[in-house]
């Protein structure tokens, strides 16, 4: 019993050290960011919903292909802002996203981005980009 108490109390520890200390990501560069993204778009959030897992998924219409082409309109799925490493699109705002092609059995594939990835404001790429 004792021991079955202070292993609850650990996970429950680890639980909130975890949420505390947020995301993390290794610092790299636009330039490093942009060769380790699958795909790299100019986009347009449309509408959002969020999924039974809690994560939040974005209709984005694509504007520009810098790096793999997609489809003009994608699913691009986050973790919820609320928790660590998600973001949040706001509706009709332009975007730079960067971000990784998921395959999974049960979800097939879609599109995925968190803080780590390159993810700005359109309006704040700068032209040297």
């Amino acid at each position: 019993m004792k021991t079955t108490i202070v292993t609850l109390f650990c996970l429950m520890l680890m639980n909130f050290i975890s949420e505390a200390y947020g995301c993390r990501c290794s610092n790299f560069t636009q330039k490093k960011s942009f060769c380790n993204a699958d795909f790299v778009i100019r986009g347009i959030a449309q509408n959002n919903r969020i999924l039974a897992s809690g994560d939040i998924e974005y209709d984005v219409n694509v504007e520009d292909n810098f790096k793999m082409i997609v489809n003009k309109t994608i699913k691009l799925r986050s973790r919820s802002p609320n928790n660590s490493c998600g973001v949040h699109l706001d509706t009709g705002t332009e975007y730079l996203i960067a971000g990784a092609v998921v395959t999974g059995r049960t979800t097939g594939t879609f599109y995925y981005t968190d803080l780590c990835n390159w993810f700005q404001n359109w309006q704040g790429v700068d032209s040297h980009t």
